[in-house]
């Protein structure tokens, strides 16, 4: 798509990318994690020096990515997306679709057997989680879709899948335990790990040609659920973020892309271009379109930058929006968030000055240089805002 670059002429965008590059070439990571660790932090590199300026003999990108495989080949044993090899195999291969890199296959196919072996464990034990589960791995796996037996497993995961889903009047849901509490089971309604991520990943079976009937039917079921638990009142959201049996529905969601009404949303409009279903087209836009008003930064707990559940990722799903559709309140609301994006970056010591937000048990605020939380990701969103490239990076949040 011809993309539209909302802070063209801004030049305090302009000079923090650049901040931000300079600080990730001297920065490294223990770990080769494409959503925590060093493989989102090459991304960004590589699409800087690659897409925007011609860096001479400065291989930051490359030299970051040749230390991911090294981390890889010191041992792993996780094979989820976020922390795992399926997100280095979906990372890789998407440098080399995109002619960032180039490559003849650097030993991924190795790991293709693992992984599927994981994706049919995974589904088996009713994990769905698309950042640790079987869901994440399913996409991965949609890389090697030249292979048959890929197609055969991820035939056979589509399978357990709907066995495992619960029907009931053209609806289909999946029960899992909250991701903070696993004593209790429930529906999860999130991009990052629930409903909204299922639909996010059956989309891209359907791009690939794989399953597509199964993959349209489910979709329309899954959807006609999520629906079925919209917010007529005037609380904060419109959707819940998890459904319980026997308890209250609480309908006070973030404004992030992990959970709340703007990941879900989203994946409703997105799929209802597939799925040709104008019903859902104009609900799903009706909600995000509602969104915008919502710009209170402590209501939406929005306390950091990072694309996961900070300003960026809310202005990079916006500046989608206007791409998509170029809806004018939607372009103003993105650039609000990136404003928002920009003042964060207020920290002496931290990165380009972001820091990320954790609760003190977990360490407290902290620098962060990767794509899910951190200054990659960051960098990534402003990218986009600022240059007229397609941001194909964010399939990896199933944002396109």
């Amino acid at each position: 798509m011809n993309w539209y670059p909302i802070l063209k002429d801004n030049v305090e965008a302009h000079n923090k990318i650049e901040e931000i590059y300079l600080t990730l070439k001297k920065n490294s990571s223990y770990n080769y994690d494409l959503m925590g660790g060093s493989l989102g932090m090459a991304i960004f590199l590589l699409y800087y020096e690659t897409f925007i300026k011609n860096m001479g003999n400065e291989n930051n990108g490359i030299n970051t990515l040749e230390n991911t495989f090294e981390l890889v080949n010191k041992g792993s044993t996780s094979l989820k997306f976020a922390g795992g090899l399926s997100g280095f195999v979906w990372g890789v291969n998407h440098l080399a679709n995109e002619g960032i890199i180039k490559t003849s296959g650097m030993g991924l196919n190795l790991l293709k057997p693992l992984l599927i072996k994981e994706m049919l464990l995974e589904i088996k034990e009713g994990n769905y989680d698309f950042l640790h589960g079987a869901v994440g791995i399913a996409f991965c796996l949609l890389k090697y879709i030249k292979s048959k037996s890929t197609i055969e497993s991820l035939d056979k995961f589509l399978e357990i899948l709907l066995s495992n889903g619960i029907k009931e009047k053209n609806t289909i849901k999946w029960l899992s335990s909250a991701v903070h509490n696993q004593s209790i089971n429930g529906v999860n309604f999130g991009l990052s790990h629930g409903l909204a991520s299922i639909i996010g990943v059956l989309l891209s079976f359907i791009k690939a040609n794989v399953s597509v009937s199964v993959c349209i039917s489910t979709i329309n079921q899954t959807i006609n659920y999520i629906l079925k638990y919209k917010n007529k009142s005037q609380s904060l959201s419109v959707f819940p973020d998890f459904v319980t049996e026997n308890l209250p529905v609480i309908y006070n969601g973030r404004l992030a892309w992990c959970y709340g009404d703007l990941g879900v949303a989203y994946t409703l409009w997105r799929a209802s271009e597939v799925l040709k279903r104008e019903d859902v087209k104009i609900y799903a836009e009706k909600v995000l379109l509602e969104t915008t008003q919502r710009r209170n930064l402590a209501q939406n707990s929005i306390v950091d930058a990072g694309l996961c559940h900070g300003a960026a990722g809310v202005a990079h799903i916006y500046n989608r929006m206007y791409n998509h559709t170029k809806i004018e309140i939607f372009k103003e609301t993105s650039l609000y968030w990136f404003k928002q994006t920009l003042k964060m970056a207020n920290h002496y010591d931290g990165l380009a000055g972001f820091k990320v937000w954790r609760p003190i048990d977990l360490g407290g605020i902290q620098n962060d240089p990767s794509l899910l939380e951190g200054v990659a990701g960051i960098g990534l969103a402003l990218i986009s805002a600022v240059y007229g490239i397609e941001p194909k990076w964010d399939e990896c949040l199933l944002l396109s």
